[in-house]
């Protein structure tokens, strides 16, 4: 049960810096992904603050992301394109 609680925190903790940094990007005029990866980047153990530690939650939140990222480019394709790049 601890480790559900941990893991909610984690994903919780990574959304409001993910939001905090994209609008300081924003406001910079800067692209959305360097708010996003110095979110990240705030979050680590290694680099940053030290708020997420959690190997375990890290790696869920990655796998997460990465699904995440391939569904949404998976409902960007039309399958027109992808019938006549294949010839």
């Amino acid at each position: 049960m601890e480790h559900d609680v941990t893991l909610l925190r984690d994903i919780a903790l990574g959304i409001i810096f993910a939001v905090i940094a994209a609008h300081v990007a924003r406001v910079a005029r800067q692209p959305l992904i360097i708010g996003y990866i110095a979110g990240g980047v705030l979050l680590s153990p290694r680099l940053g603050l030290g708020l997420v530690t959690s190997a375990e939650s890290i790696d869920l939140i990655a796998e997460i992301g990465l699904i995440l990222l391939l569904f949404i480019i998976g409902l960007e394709i039309d399958l027109s394109v992808v019938r006549r790049m294949g010839r």
